[in-house]
């Protein structure tokens, strides 16, 4: 796995988001982002990045880093849709 740009970051609206849904295949890279917008600016930076997903944090839910506000981003090389997971907060981002 790659590593994940050093912050702070800038954010964008040129993605498609989906609530919802995640996202299966290869992570090329993760961080500790504070919104969807961010994780979305990140993969569109990021060399190789065709979609992110990006997992809302929360006490019960930290991310890695053990956030609990914000949340984890998933670099993806391609968009491959998941089912949806009762009980799952996550927003697929297409680039």
């Amino acid at each position: 796995m790659g590593e994940f740009p050093a912050g702070p970051y800038e954010t964008s609206d040129r993605c498609s988001f989906m609530d919802g849904v995640g996202l299966a295949g290869v992570t090329i890279a993760q961080g500790s982002v504070e919104s969807q917008e961010e994780c979305c600016k990140v993969c569109e930076q990021y060399k190789g990045c065709a979609a992110s997903d990006y997992i809302h944090a929360s006490p019960m839910r930290p991310t890695f880093q053990g956030k609990i506000t914000g949340g984890t981003c998933h670099l993806k090389s391609a968009f491959i849709a998941k089912d949806y997971v009762t009980g799952e907060v996550q927003t697929a981002i297409r680039v």
